[in-house]
C-alpha cells in the first residue's frame, strides 16, 4: 500500500500535464475560430487596425491611439507589416509573447521552489480558459503590462540571486542595468499599468531585501534598483515624447477615487472578477454540468487565494520580524530570491486590488481585465507555498488540474466564438458586406465602434470602416479613440456607407450609434440592405461632411 502512494504521489504531476496536452490539441483544432472570435472584438482588433492604416495616412495626420499607447506592439508590427505572412504573425504573436513572459515566470519558480511548483505555475497560466485567453491576445488591452510584470518577476530572482550586482564587471553591470531599463522602459511607455503591475512591487521587494538581507547586498541591491526604475521611467517618458513629436498621441481614461458608497460594491465586483478569470463564477452558477464545472472553478481558485494570501502574509510577517535567519545568511541567496518573489507578486496584487476598489475603474465585470496580474500572482505564490509539503503539493496539483481541464472544455466547446459572436461581427458578415461593396462601388464607411475595427481587419482593409458615435444635433461625430484625423476628411465625388448593427444596440453597446436608422441630417440614402444583424445604407458622398467634431468616449 506506501508503495502504491508513494508511486501515486511521484506520478501526480503528470495530471495536469496530460490534462494541459489535451488542452494543446483542444486549441490547436480550433486555433481558428478562436482567433477569429478574438479579433471580432474592436477591443482586441483595433490596434491592428491603426498601424495598418498609419501607411496610406496623409502628413500631418494626428493618431489618437487608446487609453494606452502599446509603444511595443506598434514597433513589432511596424517592423513586420511588409512581411509576406504579417497578418498571421500579427494575429498570434500577442499569444505568444504571454506564453513566453509566462515561461518566465515558471523560470522564477524553478529558481525559488522546485520543478514541479514551476510546472504547476505554468500550465495553469498558460491553459487559459474563456475569459482569460482573449487578455492575453490583446496587446491594446494590457496583455502588454501583464507580459512585462512577468519578465520583471524573473529579472527580480536573478538581481537578488546575484547580490545585487549583475556583472562582476562595473561597466558590464551598468550596461546590463542600461539594458533592463530599456527593456522595462518600452513596456511602461506602452501601458501605464506595468507601473503598478511591475515597477512599484520591484522596488518594494529590492528595497525588502536590501533592507533584511546581508550588509553586503544592501548597497549593491539598491543601486540596481534606483537604476532600473529611475531608467525605466525616463525612458518611458522620452518614448512618449517621441511618439508625440510624431503625431501620435494617447487618450487616457481618467481615473480618481470612488464615492464611498461605490466601494462595497466595487469590493464585491473584484471578488467575482476574480473566479471569472479562471473559468469560475460566483453570480452564474447553474444546475447543470457545465455549472458544476464553474462551481468547482470557483471554489479552487478562492481557496488558492486564502492560501497565497496565508503563504504572502507568512513570508512578509517573518522579513518584517527579522525571524528568517536565511534572508541574512550570505550563502543563502535561494532564500532571499524566494521571500524577493513573494513579495514582488504579493505587492502587484494588493496594489492593483486596492486601486481597483477605490477607483472609478471598476464598474462592471469587463474591467477583470485590470486584475490578471493579481490571479497570476495568487498561482505563483500558492504554488511556492506548496512546494515544501507533499500534503499541500497534491492539493494544488489536483486544483491546477481542475482549472487547465476546465479550460479545455472551453476551448473544445468553443466557448470564446458563442461569448463573442453574440456582440460582434464575424468573417461570414465580412465577407457578405465586402461583396455588396464591391457591387455598390464601396470602399469607405462608417460604422460603431464595436463593427469598424474588426470588419476593417476581416476585410484586409478592402473596405476602411471608420468608428464614429451618436452627438449632439442627430449626427454622428468620430469616435474619441483610436482614430486617425484623416479618416474623417470628406472625400469628394465619394460613395460612403452607413452601418446599423441592431445586435450591439439590443446588448447594450449602443454608445457609437445611438440610433436604429441613419441620422436625418444626411438625407435619404441611395440604397440599403441588410447583412446579417447589420443594416447597410448607401450615400452618393461623403457623410462625414455632416459630421460633428470629435468627441472623447
Amino acid at each position: 500500500m506506501a508503495t502504491a502512494l508513494t508511486q501515486l504521489r511521484d506520478r501526480l504531476w503528470l495530471l495536469p500535464l496530460a490534462l494541459a496536452a489535451i488542452y494543446v490539441i483542444a486549441l490547436a483544432l480550433t486555433a481558428s475560430s478562436v482567433i477569429d472570435a478574438v479579433y471580432a472584438s474592436a477591443d482586441h482588433s483595433s490596434n491592428m487596425f491603426v498601424v495598418q492604416a498609419l501607411s496610406s495616412a496623409p502628413s500631418g495626420r494626428t493618431v489618437v491611439l487608446g487609453n494606452i499607447w502599446w509603444v511595443e506592439a506598434m514597433l513589432f508590427q511596424l517592423a513586420t507589416r511588409h512581411l509576406p505572412a504579417y497578418r498571421t504573425l500579427w494575429e498570434i504573436a500577442p499569444w505568444v509573447s504571454s506564453m513566453a513572459a509566462i515561461a518566465a515566470a515558471s523560470w522564477a519558480v524553478l529558481r525559488v521552489a522546485d520543478r514541479w511548483a514551476a510546472l504547476l505555475v505554468g500550465l495553469t497560466l498558460a491553459c487559459s480558459g474563456a475569459q482569460l485567453l482573449p487578455l492575453q491576445f490583446a496587446w491594446n488591452t494590457h496583455a502588454l503590462a501583464y507580459a512585462n510584470a512577468c519578465l520583471l518577476s524573473a529579472f527580480t530572482v536573478v538581481l537578488v540571486g546575484r547580490g545585487g550586482r549583475l556583472a562582476a564587471n562595473t561597466v558590464a553591470w551598468a550596461l546590463l542595468l542600461g539594458l533592463a531599463a530599456l527593456v522595462f522602459g518600452l513596456g511602461l511607455a506602452s501601458d501605464s499599468l506595468f507601473e503598478w503591475t511591475g515597477i512599484a512591487p520591484f522596488a518594494i521587494a529590492s528595497v525588502a531585501v536590501a533592507w533584511r538581507g546581508p550588509k553586503a547586498i544592501a548597497r549593491p541591491m539598491l543601486v540596481s534598483c534606483a537604476t532600473v526604475v529611475v531608467g525605466t521611467i525616463a525612458i518611458s517618458e522620452l518614448t512618449q515624447a517621441v511618439m508625440r513629436s510624431q503625431g501620435l498621441v494617447s487618450s487616457l481614461i481618467p481615473i480618481h477615487l470612488s464615492a464611498a458608497d461605490k466601494l462595497l460594491p466595487h469590493l464585491g465586483l473584484l471578488i467575482q472578477s476574480i473566479p471569472v478569470l479562471m473559468n469560475g463564477s460566483l453570480t452564474a452558477v447553474s444546475p447543470t454540468a457545465t455549472g458544476a464545472v464553474s462551481l468547482l472553478c470557483t471554489v479552487v481558485i478562492l481557496l488558492g487565494t486564502g492560501l497565497a494570501l496565508f503563504v504572502a502574509g507568512r513570508s512578509i510577517g517573518r522579513l518584517l520580524r527579522r525571524r528568517d535567519a536565511a534572508l541574512a545568511s550570505p550563502e543563502d541567496t535561494r532564500a532571499r530570491a524566494r521571500a524577493a518573489l513573494i513579495v514582488y507578486w504579493a505587492a502587484g496584487a494588493v496594489i492593483l486590488a486596492v486601486a481597483f476598489v477605490f477607483s472609478n475603474l471598476a464598474f462592471d465585470i469587463t474591467r477583470d481585465r485590470y486584475l490578471v496580474t493579481v490571479v497570476y500572482a495568487v498561482v505563483v505564490i500558492a504554488a511556492i507555498g506548496t512546494s515544501d509539503s507533499w500534503r499541500a503539493r497534491a492539493a494544488s496539483t489536483i486544483g491546477a488540474a481542475i482549472l487547465i481541464a476546465a479550460s479545455a472544455v472551453a476551448i473544445a466547446r468553443h466557448y470564446i466564438p458563442t461569448q463573442q459572436y453574440s456582440l460582434f461581427p464575424d468573417r461570414t458578415e465580412a465577407t457578405g458586406l465586402e461583396q455588396f461593396a464591391a457591387a455598390h462601388h464601396l470602399r469607405y464607411g462608417y460604422a460603431a465602434y464595436w463593427d469598424a475595427a474588426p470588419l476593417t481587419w476581416f476585410t484586409n482593409q478592402r473596405l476602411e470602416v471608420y468608428p464614429t458615435r451618436g452627438c449632439r444635433h442627430h449626427t454622428l461625430c468620430p469616435y474619441g479613440r483610436p482614430r486617425i484625423s484623416s479618416w474623417y476628411t470628406p472625400r469628394p465625388s465619394t460613395r460612403t456607407f452607413l452601418l446599423v448593427d441592431r445586435r450591439l444596440i439590443a446588448g447594450g453597446k449602443s454608445d457609437s450609434l445611438g440610433v436604429l436608422g441613419p441620422p436625418r441630417a444626411f438625407g435619404p440614402p441611395m440604397s440599403s440592405t441588410r447583412i446579417g444583424e447589420m443594416t447597410v445604407y448607401v450615400y452618393g458622398y461623403d457623410i462625414a461632411a455632416r459630421f460633428g467634431r470629435p468627441i472623447n468616449p
